[in-house]
Formats: structure tokens, sequence, C-alpha cells
């Protein structure tokens, strides 16, 4: 299977469509995601909620070929009546747009009623590990746009690998 293929398919079985509580739950608090299709393994492991952070590795049989660590948070001023579960549910479908030409989040731009999401990223994978990934939520309120959940990221293949293989 094509990598690039995998990395999106597990992307969209995983978190995106699962939300928050879901995946297994470790001894030591955090959650985790797995998915796998032949010699390909997903795991996504991240701790927190409103403050957060995690790792996606991805390994060929037992070997880590691809990592992605990131970390986020939601900024809900006091003033806003939003709970972060609502970010977290526009989050997921946001997520789950996820494309094989940007497959480390979601789409650069994604709308849905007052939400909108946007993803800054150099648009190949391959570059990503040399330049830092933001995604934020920005929320249309009485008083303007507020900027709601913002996460960094960054990574890339590891040692050898190439994401052609």
């Amino acid at each position: 299977m094509d990598f690039l293929e995998f990395l999106v398919s597990a992307k969209r079985r995983t978190y995106a469509t699962s939300g928050n509580g879901a995946g297994e739950r470790l001894a030591d608090g955090g959650r985790r995601f797995t998915y796998a299709e032949g010699d390909l393994v997903y795991r996504d492991t991240y701790y927190g909620i409103d403050a957060f952070g995690g790792q996606e590795l991805v390994f060929r049989d037992t070997i880590p070929i691809w990592l992605m660590n990131y970390w986020g948070k939601t900024l809900i001023p006091p003033w806003l009546t939003l709970c972060a579960e609502d970010i977290y549910a526009f989050l997921r479908k946001a997520l789950a747009r996820v494309e094989k030409r940007r497959p480390c989040r979601g789409p650069s731009s994604f709308m849905e009623g007052r939400f909108h999401y946007l993803d800054l990223i150099v648009e190949s994978p391959r570059f990503f590990q040399q330049h830092a990934g933001q995604e934020q939520i920005v929320f249309q309120s009485g008083r303007g746009e507020v900027k709601v959940y913002e996460l960094f990221y960054h990574g890339g293949p590891l040692d050898t690998f190439r994401l052609s293989e």
C-alpha cells in the first residue's frame, strides 16, 4: 500500500471519527488510537484535554518510519459561552477531510457554521520536518472573530525512509 494513502486512511479512521475519550485508555492516563493495514501500523498517542500533546508514529513491520509530534490548547475567553467539546467536535470534522496532498492534519481551510479551521503548513510532508505547522480554529462571536484553538506540529520520515515507498 502507498504510504500516503495509508496515512490518510489511518487518520480518517481514528481520532477524526472517534472523538475525545475514545481510543485505548493507557495506564499512565493517555489515550491511544491504532490502525493497521498490511505491514503498516499507525499509532496516535496523546495526553491532556484543554491543553494536550501527543505523537503519531507509523511503523512498517516493527520499524518506525514516520513520526509527528503535536501540542495544542483551547483558548476560550471567559466571556464566550463555548465549551471545548464544541471546538473538538468541529476539529474532528476538519481532520476527517485530510487529503493525500496534505496528509499531516486537515485541509488548508474548512468552514462550518461560526467555526473556521486553518492549517498553515508547507504543502509537502517531505519538508514539514524543517518547518513547524500550525492549525487554528477561529469562532465568529458577537464581538468578532476569536481564536479559540491552536496546535503546533512537526515531524517527518525517520532515517532513510522515503515517502514514495
